[in-house]
């Protein structure tokens, strides 16, 4: 959905009055672009019968459109949202959601880019104005959207740290290893300011334009990989401190961060070297 699809939609009463108590509560800018998106499809699926909807009305909606498991949950979770908000200003009857089933979502395990692929990567992109964002990724754990967001103010080479804001615009301190250190001074403007990777792009496309050029190096991954290989890296230099890791990768709970240990190669391996 195009920003002025958006600014259009935020025309009607209601959803301005929704955005504005978003913004209050100080949600990221993602996801009330989001939930504005949803909101804009689910009054195309109702039209003026959303204050009475029903959960045969969710369901509808749900099943009418081509979503994955975790799109459909991420509708479900962002309209209930919204409805727990129109309840409280009396401007619903109820919540058609409370009784929509949300999808079971598989439990993924990272996977981290084999070591002789990361070679073949970084030596892809040396030199190029690619190198940065990789690096940021695969040195620092940040994600697209954090790649996208990082100034140079947030930048300090004499400490060697990063003010990286994440998720929720939660801020973490990360420290910045040597060869990532001296790809930031290299890249550095003489003028200073602006954003670290030099251009105005969107989280998905740090994805897109990354992802491409990995293909194009023969090595069919995603960008999001670079930092599940940095987690999986960083809990094997800390001696599995899922603490320390939880802090860094900037997870909200350290349940996220513990499937980390669920890969641990050495691990692995030396329990089923048990029964030999």
């Amino acid at each position: 959905m195009r920003m002025t699809d958006v600014d259009t939609w935020c025309m009607r009463d209601t959803t301005v009055s929704y955005v504005a108590y978003m913004r209050r509560r100080g949600l990221a800018g993602g996801t009330i672009y989001h939930r504005v998106g949803e909101l804009r499809r689910w009054y195309g699926h109702v039209g003026d019968r959303w204050p009475a909807a029903t959960r045969q009305d969710v369901e509808a909606w749900i099943d009418g459109r081509p979503l994955g498991a975790r799109a459909r949950y991420s509708a479900v979770s962002h309209l209930s949202a919204f409805y727990r908000w129109a309840m409280r200003e009396e401007l619903a009857v109820g919540d058609p959601t409370i009784l929509v089933d949300r999808p079971r979502l598989p439990a993924r395990l990272p996977r981290p880019v084999p070591a002789d692929l990361v070679d073949v990567l970084v030596d892809g992109v040396a030199g190029t104005d690619l190198e940065v964002p990789v690096l940021l990724m695969l040195d620092a754990g940040l994600r697209c959207i954090e790649v996208a967001r990082l100034t140079w103010a947030d930048v300090d080479l004499v400490d060697g740290t990063l003010y990286v804001y994440g998720k929720g615009n939660r801020e973490r301190l990360v420290g910045v290893p040597r060869r990532l250190r001296h790809a930031l001074y290299l890249a550095q403007p003489s003028a200073g300011g602006g954003v670290v990777i030099g251009r105005a792009w969107s989280p998905a496309r740090v994805s897109q334009v990354l992802g491409a050029r990995f293909r194009e190096l023969g090595v069919d991954v995603s960008a999001h990989r670079l930092r599940h290989t940095y987690a999986t890296r960083l809990y094997r230099a800390t001696g599995g401190d899922l603490r320390a890791v939880q802090m860094t990768l900037g997870h909200a709970s350290v349940a996220t961060t513990a499937m980390y240990a669920a890969i641990d190669v050495d691990r692995v391996t030396a329990v089923a070297a048990l029964l030999d």
